[in-house]
Order: structure tokens, then C-alpha cells, then sequence
């Protein structure tokens, strides 16, 4: 299917430059209205390249910011109450490990920053935290949410193409530009439906990026802890070792989760951030594409009879009929195996 779809492009894009082609000389006044509006003749903030760029950083900068809104309304309020949650379970949990865990292997865990064989005390502690965030955790980084944002990017780009045919006289190169049209928007939407893909990964690896950071981060807001604890020696020390502990916990527990609360926002602004630059790039890419390939309409200094020129027709009309067999042999491959 996409392979079929790609042919599809390439032979509409060849039987465009030819169009090109013929209709240099015809449609001269026209070429140099659109290089005075839209090409190097332009005034440097409007070629085509510079309008499309100035509309693509707007949008990337709202699409930025609606992606810190849908973090922060799907999250903030979850965090705020998972934060609530551990820091009113974290007493219970830390009294059972307490009494439920020999002082050999509760001074070991202290001694390796709260985890030991199968005990860890940063996992129980944070258990409650990710319990409750876990649903919303799931919907608000859905990987589907860039599509309904990037939207506004196909709108730009089909706004400013279709205003390039307004400068044509020519109705017969204002159909060529119109169809050289329709191919760039073409172009710029499968563009765009990859870049979903790399916005895709980008959310995926962070997610797991932080999914996985949430444990080692309460790790270090307790190793404080575990460190004075072991501080006691000499007899009665695990008494006093596992009552500290517990006090320390009791102290900071707000501070703990709410720290938690606050790391985990923070990261998922950052997220929004790395997608801004995932698609500042791409869409850069998009703009040079778009203006190269438009600018075959507008570019001068191309003699039709020279070898160059020949050549280049010639390869060009040959391509596109090796397209269209390739394209023909693809629909009787899926009308057999229809069959």
C-alpha cells in the first residue's frame, strides 16, 4: 500500500517537471511573477521558504504549549493526589518493614540505600504514588495525541501553496501550478504522517524514561536517611536504627512526594519541549522541500535546447513509464492474490 501510493507521487511529481518543461517559454510572464512573488526576486522575509518557515515556528510554539496544557491537566491533579496518598500511607509501610524484617536484613538494606535481595524500600514507599497516577499516566501520553495537533501545520502549508496560482495570467500554467500544488500538499501531509511516528517514540521513550526514574528519584530523597541511621552502634543500635528511620520518614514525607510531584511535571514540560524540537527540525526540512521543489516553476536560466535539458526530458519521460508499469503490475498483483 505504501509502497503503491510512493510510485503514485513519483510519477505525478515526473509528469509535472515535465509540464514544467514545455511550458517555460510559453508562460514567461507568469515565471517571473511568481520568482518576484514567491522566489528569489522576493524580499528575503517572502519567498515561499521564509512564509512557510514563519507559519510552521507559530504553530510548533501553540503546539508546544498544548502539549504542556494536556500534560499538566492530565497529570497534575492525579500526581497531587497519588502525592497525598504515598505520604499518608508512607508511615504504615515503613512501621511494617520495621517489625516484619529482621535487623540483618534491615541494616543491610540500609547499608545499600533501602534495597536488599527481595526487599526495597523505595518500591514499597512509592507503590501507593504509582498506583494512582498509573490511568491518567496511560491516557495523557497516549501516543495518538500529536496527529490532532499537527493539523494546523497541513493547514498552514495548504493555505500558502494555494495562494502561488493567484499570481498566474495563464490559465493553462495556472492548472500546472495547481497540480504542482496538490503534489507538494501531498508530499508535505506524508511527511507529516511520519513525523507522527518519530512524536510517537519521542513520547514512548520518555514515558518509560520517567516511568522508570520515579523510583531512584525517592531513592535519593531517603538516602539521607539510611546514611545517619547507620550512624548508631554498639548496643541497642537496631532499636535506635529503625526508630530514627521511622522519624525521618514521619519528617519528610511531605516533602518527599511533593519533590516527586513537582520532578515528574517538570520532566513531562521537558517532553513538550523535545517534541517542539523534534518537529522545528523536521518541519525545516519540510520548508526546503516545498520551496525547492515550487521553485521549478519560477527558476530561470534553463535553456530547453541545451544537452542538459534534453537529457533531463528524456530521463524523466522514461521514469515515468517505468512508474506506470511498476504501478500496473502492482494492481494485477493485488487483483490476483484477491482472487
Amino acid at each position: 500500500m505504501f509502497a503503491e501510493r510512493a510510485m503514485g507521487t513519483l510519477a505525478r511529481s515526473a509528469h509535472s517537471i515535465l509540464q514544467v518543461m514545455q511550458n517555460i517559454e510559453k508562460d514567461e510572464t507568469d515565471r517571473k511573477r511568481l520568482e518576484t512573488e514567491w522566489g528569489r526576486h522576493a524580499a528575503i522575509e517572502c519567498t515561499l521558504k521564509a512564509r512557510l518557515l514563519e507559519k510552521y515556528r507559530e504553530e510548533t510554539v501553540e503546539m508546544v504549549e498544548k502539549f504542556r496544557v494536556h500534560f499538566d491537566s492530565g497529570m497534575a491533579v492525579s500526581c497531587a493526589a497519588a502525592a497525598c496518598k504515598a505520604s499518608s500511607d508512607i508511615l504504615r509501610i515503613a512501621e511494617k518493614i520495621v517489625k516484619t524484617t529482621s535487623w540483618q536484613r534491615f541494616r543491610a538494606a540500609l547499608r545499600r540505600s533501602g534495597v536488599y535481595e527481595d526487599l526495597n524500600i523505595n518500591y514499597e514507599f512509592t507503590a501507593p504514588f504509582i498506583s494512582t497516577i498509573v490511568c491518567a499516566w496511560q491516557v495523557t501520553l497516549d501516543q495518538n495525541v500529536f496527529p490532532k495537533t499537527s493539523k494546523a501545520l497541513e493547514r498552514v502549508t495548504l493555505h500558502l501553496l494555494n495562494e502561488i496560482p493567484g499570481a498566474c495570467h495563464s490559465s493553462s500554467f495556472k492548472q500546472i501550478v495547481m497540480n504542482r500544488v496538490a503534489l507538494m500538499f501531498e508530499e508535505a501531509t506524508s511527511t507529516l504522517e511520519a513525523l507522527h511516528a518519530k512524536v510517537a517514540w519521542q513520547i514512548d521513550k520518555s514515558r518509560r524514561r520517567i516511568a522508570t526514574s520515579i523510583v531512584p528519584h525517592i531513592k535519593d530523597q531517603l538516602v539521607e536517611g539510611y546514611e545517619k541511621a547507620l550512624e548508631y552502634e554498639g548496643t541497642g543500635s537496631v532499636a535506635l536504627q529503625k526508630e530514627y528511620f521511622i522519624a525521618f520518614v514521619g519528617q519528610k514525607r511531605e516533602i518527599i512526594f511533593t519533590d516527586l510531584h513537582d520532578f515528574i511535571l517538570e520532566d513531562l514540560n521537558s517532553l513538550a519541549d523535545s517534541i517542539g524540537d523534534v518537529v522545528g527540525n523536521e518541519i525545516k526540512l519540510l520548508a526546503d522541500k516545498i520551496h525547492n521543489e515550487m521553485s521549478l516553476l519560477w527558476r530561470d536560466g534553463f535553456n530547453l535546447k541545451s544537452r542538459r535539458a534534453i537529457k533531463l526530458r528524456e530521463t524523466t519521460e522514461k521514469f515515468e513509464k517505468l512508474l506506470e508499469t511498476w504501478i500496473d503490475a502492482s494492481k494485477d498483483i493485488k487483483m490476483e492474490c484477491a482472487d
